[in-house]
């Protein structure tokens, strides 16, 4: 099932127990400091359950409406606790295992996990940065794992051919599918993927010769000093080759992958 009707099968549910929630359903009432977070940290978890709750659409809605009310609790030890209720439910048996059992530590109090200053929770409660963190990293592997076993074919990794279009491959797939799909694989947000048209004079090339909608923004891969993989994105519009000597394209654009072109 696309991930789309998810989202639709969410928003029609809340909107019959609650006629207001259609309304204002990115409007959540939720107050304290990490309020205006509540719509991404709802579209995190709208992935999380599309992920793990794969055996009936009724556990997948059960699982959208514990969070859902989880989201909607007030900022603290209380939405904290809702969201572990939920936790325990829906992803403590799943591949994100990890991220239940320390919510559940940092509940207790018993965490031992020493986390340095870059890694500070901000204005949100200890140990809801910390479950946000875990569960985007479990995407990034996933996402990563799907590219790779996407491209792994019957290539023959012993010819540097072979090995050099596996690893453009592989991160053309994760590039393309984070800035292209319609619900972002790491973070669950509903991304705008069409950008703004381009001049049919002009042709933007991304490999071929048809002229394609102009992009509203790149993204490039980063890899931590703890190993972890980020997608950053940054605005095209500003964005240039630094060094143009015998460029090929002074203005950078990026390719996309199968189905995912943007």
């Amino acid at each position: 099932m696309k991930m789309e009707n998810n989202y639709i099968t969410l928003l029609i549910i809340f909107a019959f127990i609650n006629p207001g929630f259609s309304a204002n359903w990115n409007k959540i009432t939720n107050v304290g400091v990490c309020a205006d977070k509540n719509v991404k940290l709802l579209s995190l978890m709208n992935l999380l359950c599309n992920t793990t709750q794969t055996t009936s659409i009724q556990s997948r809605d059960a699982c959208y409406g514990c969070f859902f009310r989880a989201g909607n609790s007030l900022n603290g030890l209380q939405q904290l606790s809702s969201l572990n209720d939920c936790v325990r439910l829906y992803i403590a048996n799943s591949s994100y295992a990890v991220c239940a059992a320390n919510l559940q530590a940092s509940i207790d109090g018993t965490l031992k996990e020493t986390l340095p200053a870059e890694f500070s929770t901000g204005p949100c409660f200890t140990g809801y940065c910390e479950f946000v963190r875990c569960v985007r990293h479990f995407n990034t592997q996933s996402l990563i794992s799907t590219c790779y076993m996407e491209n792994l074919g019957t290539r023959a990794l012993t010819d540097n051919l072979d090995r050099v279009y596996f690893y453009t491959n592989i991160s053309s797939c994760i590039l393309a599918k984070t800035r292209c799909s319609q619900y972002n694989p790491i973070s669950g947000e509903f991304q705008n993927t069409f950008g703004t048209p381009v001049n049919t004079a002009a042709t933007v090339w991304l490999g071929g010769s048809l002229p394609l909608k102009q992009l509203t923004s790149f993204n490039a891969l980063h890899i931590s000093e703890t190993g972890d993989l980020r997608v950053i994105t940054f605005p095209a519009i500003t964005t240039a080759a630094a060094d143009q000597f015998c460029s090929r394209r002074p203005i950078l654009q990026q390719t996309g992958y199968g189905a995912f072109v943007c």
